[in-house]
């Protein structure tokens, strides 16, 4: 619903760039995030509202087969379609103008690369609540592993996501006297990581 609304918004902007995208996002977002303080707000204080809370942390405690098997056919699509149409990424990397220049249907791919995007990303979050960072410093490690071409970032992202993610919860698991919710572990580490990304390259001119 949130990504429909968004297109919709923003298809009615005459020159709507990445940046309106973004823009219209973050306000569905924030809107979202109104009706989920509502949910918060009516729901049993000793019961629902705990459970809330925690999903909202993120958790791979409560992941059992039965979401595994929810959960993966869906994931496994949308990581087969993104790694298939990935060279496209590459063109879309370029200005606005410089891809339509190129004959890229700019609207409709974008769209594409979006939507299954939010369907990995929506199943997955169902699953095991809200786990923060990951989507924005694995895509960093990979490209400085493999390069900046999007057909070997996609799928290495996919794969050191998972690697990743397995290794915080081992580590939450065994070093830790209770399970500490896995976004606030990766919190810690991404902040700090990405703060270093950007202060890199503001140094060398990039930013």
């Amino acid at each position: 619903m949130a990504l429909l609304l968004t297109f919709a918004i923003v298809s009615r902007l005459p020159g709507s760039s990445v940046t309106v995208l973004v823009l219209i996002g973050v306000i569905i977002s924030a809107l979202f995030q109104a009706g989920l303080t509502l949910l918060l707000y009516i729901a049993d204080p000793y019961s629902e509202m705990m459970r809330i809370q925690y999903w909202l942390m993120g958790s791979f405690n409560t992941s059992n087969w039965g979401n595994v098997g929810v959960v993966s056919p869906l994931v496994c699509i949308g990581i087969f379609v993104l790694i298939l149409f990935s060279w496209r990424l590459n063109i879309l990397g370029q200005t606005d103008e410089e891809v339509r220049a190129l004959g890229v249907n700019l609207v409709r791919w974008r769209f594409v690369y979006i939507l299954f995007v939010a369907l990995i990303v929506s199943v997955s979050t169902a699953a095991v609540g809200n786990i923060s960072w990951v989507g924005l410093i694995i895509p960093h490690i990979a490209r400085g592993i493999v390069g900046s071409n999007q057909k070997h970032v996609v799928p290495y992202s996919a794969v050191l996501g998972a690697l990743f993610l397995l290794l915080i919860d081992t580590v939450v698991r065994n070093v830790t006297f209770g399970e500490i919710p896995i976004s606030v572990i990766t919190s810690f580490v991404a902040a700090p990581f990405l703060a270093s990304i950007i202060v890199s390259k503001q140094r060398k001119g990039y930013w």
